[in-house]
């Protein structure tokens, strides 16, 4: 039967090798420590990269926001218990903010202390992010470190470290409830808290800082260290018939790097940002309150355009055609046909109105400015076009209006557009809509249909000459 030996070497003696010392113990201790310092420099010298986020995260306990490709995963190895936890952690930054999102797989969830602000959060299942702002901190957190102390249920303590306990004895000298910083932070589980009758599954805890304060100018390059712990309970203890010098029961804890003693800032991990906005994110974020500005003007503007068609919409289905009005006395007036008798008590004050209308052609003629002239109120000259013409003010000065338009067409080689503004249109467009509306034929049908007819007797006139 073959059995394992071993060879003891006492102190101040040589390891010889066929009859050539090799090394003495002192040596060996000296190179065994050389190796394992070497490996701790080697480890972390490497630099984790975090990624930017283009879209700012949502601080809400939903991962959904979340591109997980490339998330860490790291064990909790938890003695004389059936299964390990597996914790994942993530990280991101935007100009704004750090994100850091940690996911946690545990069966049992196990809460003792309750309340923000509370410096014994440790003793829950939870999360433990540290910051070392200025990449400048040793064995000991400075003022430029952070912890964030966050349990399943979304209740945070933030400490900071105290200079003036830098020089005193403790380990880790910090202190909670004195920084003001801009921490947001929602966690979310998939199970009951204390109840160990259940079978729980994970939670994920969501956590936002604002650069600005813990005094980082993010920038693509810049490096500063984090660490990422999570606590885990497995039993509701009485902790304070716990001595302090006896460790809690079935009380678990980790680093992501595997380490059991958080709070020194030597062995934390080197991070940098990396990535970068691309040029539609930079404007987004840079003029986002302008946006917005321009995003409610275009709404007005938008309303004020609506508007603007509707009252378009609702003045052309005013206009009649021309074939309604043949035997009517808005035609007789419109047209300037001889008085033989008095067709209106009113004849007079249509016929000055017209004239008006006339003299004004190029402008905007309102309603108005007919009653103003007229001497009444608004509501006593609709009533008389009303009553005598069947129209309104609006519609008796846009008849006019297209009846000086159709003389123009025919009598001059001016264009659509011209004549349009020469009778007081400052869209084309719409002309030809409402012209067409009242003559049943389009402005340029108009025109080749009645400049073709009345081109033998222009040629007669100028022959006569």
């Amino acid at each position: 039967m073959r059995t394992k030996s071993c060879i003891y070497i006492p102190p101040g003696t040589s390891l010889i090798i066929n009859n050539r010392i090799i090394f003495t113990t002192k040596q060996i201790l000296f190179l065994f420590l050389l190796f394992i310092n070497g490996s701790i420099l080697f480890s972390q010298t490497k630099v984790y990269g975090i990624e930017y986020s283009g879209t700012t995260k949502i601080i809400d306990g939903d991962i959904s926001d979340w591109d997980t490709t490339g998330i860490t995963t790291f064990k909790l190895h938890k003695h004389n218990a059936p299964k390990d936890i597996i914790a994942k952690v993530k990280f991101a930054w935007d100009e704004i903010h750090f994100f850091a999102l940690f996911i946690i797989n545990d069966k049992t969830f196990v809460k003792h202390e309750r309340g923000n602000n509370n410096p014994r959060l440790y003793f829950n299942d939870g999360i433990e992010l540290y910051i070392d702002s200025k990449n400048n901190s040793s064995s000991r957190m400075d003022v430029d470190d952070y912890q964030f102390l966050v349990d399943l249920e979304g209740e945070q303590t933030i400490f900071k470290g105290d200079k003036q306990r830098i020089t005193g004895m403790d380990s880790v000298p910090k202190e909670f409830g004195t920084a003001n910083i801009l921490l947001n932070c929602k966690s979310m589980m998939i199970g009951t808290v204390n109840k160990f009758s259940d079978n729980d599954s994970m939670f994920i805890a969501e956590l936002s800082v604002a650069w600005e304060s813990i005094g980082i100018i993010p920038n693509v390059g810049y490096k500063f260290k984090v660490d990422a712990c999570v606590n885990d309970l497995d039993s509701l203890v009485n902790l304070s018939e716990i001595p302090e010098n006896k460790p809690v029961p079935k009380f678990f804890f980790s680093s992501w790097q595997g380490s059991n003693d958080f709070g020194h800032p030597a062995i934390w991990q080197e991070v940098i940002l990396t990535g970068s906005p691309d040029f539609v994110t930079i404007l987004s974020r840079k003029y986002s309150k302008t946006w917005l500005f321009m995003f409610f003007v275009s709404i007005v503007v938008s309303m004020g355009i609506v508007s603007h068609l509707l009252i378009r919409i609702k003045k052309q289905k005013q206009i009649p055609t021309k074939e309604e009005l043949r035997h009517s006395l808005l035609t007789e007036i419109l047209q300037d046909k001889p008085v033989t008798k008095q067709r209106s008590p009113h004849d007079n004050l249509f016929n000055e109105l017209k004239l008006f209308v006339l003299d004004n052609l190029q402008y905007n003629t309102r309603p108005e400015q007919l009653a103003d002239k007229a001497n009444m109120s608004l509501r006593q000259i609709q009533r008389i076009f009303k009553d005598e013409l069947n129209t309104t003010p609006g519609g008796f000065i846009a008849l006019i209006k297209l009846e000086k338009a159709a003389e123009l067409l025919i009598k001059t080689d001016k264009n659509i557009t011209q004549v349009a503004y020469e009778v007081g249109f400052s869209d084309s467009s719409y002309f030809a809509q409402v012209f067409k509306k009242y003559f049943n034929i389009s402005p340029k049908e108009f025109i080749k249909a009645n400049r073709l007819k009345s081109a033998p007797k222009l040629i007669k006139d100028v022959f006569s000459t």
